[in-house]
């Protein structure tokens, strides 16, 4: 029941703001985003730990806003892209994340600890939005195993940063492709701003995933407080896609903004925890519920942005010693 009290609440904060805002809240207007590329690195030494989810780099790049969806008929093909007000662009994205459990100087399987793994993966994401709300329609193809890469990537960043040397890739998951299709919802519950450009946000979201890689639903909410924010949904939550959608701010020129996120999750399967769909491998007996947490900071400067995130993970499976931390740190361009 203590795991479950959390969730509930959440949803009521989530199901309250749905309720007409105060009159003093403005309603703000239809986000136009420019095209950008982005280079996001998440690394757990920056947090002094080295275990769990270790490392990922990703490569990004956004179309900007459609801004005639006429001409973009396969947009038209998802059901919420009806309406004047809706926009919608096309964002891709390439990367590669590392797993590894808590003792890695063992060469041998450890018993009750996670296993490695490596994912290679390509997203293909489609944000519809309005004035007040956003839906994300992503899908996700890759490979977990040997065949990712993720060993030699990770023994690459071991020796560009001081750490004990890796023994157990030798152990890791079996190769197998990856498919996932992911679906989120946000809507802007409520947004202040005063006649100096100073924003107050929150921004809840419902969401899910479903494939081989993994199966889960989940809420939360994210509260931003900055200066010439951006035009757009705030952060996404680390996964394989999450790509962030944004102009470089509300009104160009120099802009910030300090961001909380919490997210609860019901998981029915992660595969690189659960092991190998079709194949004998090592496995660990996950977490039902897990919640994430993210303090981050984001600096835009023109044609530039630059971020910082702290995520806190609480455990992801019964035998996992403690909960991990790591960061990220990404850098967006507009072009």
């Amino acid at each position: 029941m203590k795991a479950i009290k959390p969730f509930v609440s959440l949803l009521g904060l989530v199901f309250l703001s749905w309720w007409p805002p105060h009159p003093l809240v403005a309603q703000g207007s239809p986000p136009a985003l420019r095209p950008a590329v982005t280079l996001r690195f998440d690394n757990d030494i920056l947090a002094r730990t080295d275990r769990g989810y270790t490392g990922g780099l990703t490569l990004g790049w956004d179309s900007g806003t459609y801004e005639d969806l006429e001409s973009h008929s396969w947009v038209n093909w998802l059901p919420v892209a009806k309406g004047q007000d809706v926009s919608a662009s096309l964002s891709l994205t390439l990367g590669i994340k590392a797993y590894q459990p808590d003792s890695i100087q063992f060469s041998e399987p450890i018993e009750g600890d996670r296993p490695y793994a490596g994912i290679l993966y390509m997203t293909m994401g489609v944000p519809v939005r309005s004035p007040k709300h956003q839906d994300y329609f992503e899908l996700t193809l890759g490979l977990v195993g040997p065949a990712s890469q993720a060993q030699f990537a990770q023994s690459v960043l071991h020796h560009l940063a001081p750490s004990n040397h890796v023994q157990g890739w030798g152990n890791q998951l079996e190769n197998e492709p990856l498919i996932e299709v992911t679906y989120e919802h946000k809507w802007k519950a409520l947004t202040f701003q005063d006649s100096e450009g100073y924003y107050l946000q929150l921004i809840p979201h419902l969401g899910g995933g479903l494939g081989n890689l993994s199966i889960y639903a989940g809420a939360g909410g994210q509260l931003r407080l900055g200066w010439n924010l951006p035009t757009d949904f705030g952060v996404e939550m680390l996964r394989p896609g999450g790509f962030r959608a944004s102009s470089p701010n509300g009104g160009g020129g120099f802009g910030f903004e300090i961001v909380a996120l919490a997210d609860r999750k019901a998981v029915a399967r992660n595969l690189l925890l659960d092991g190998n769909t079709f194949r004998e491998s090592l496995s660990v007996e996950k977490e039902p519920i897990t919640s994430y947490y993210l303090i981050g900071q984001n600096l835009n400067f023109s044609r530039f942005s630059f971020g910082y995130e702290h995520i806190y993970w609480t455990r992801q499976f019964k035998t996992e010693p403690q909960n991990q931390t790591f960061s990220s740190i990404g850098l967006r361009y507009y072009y």
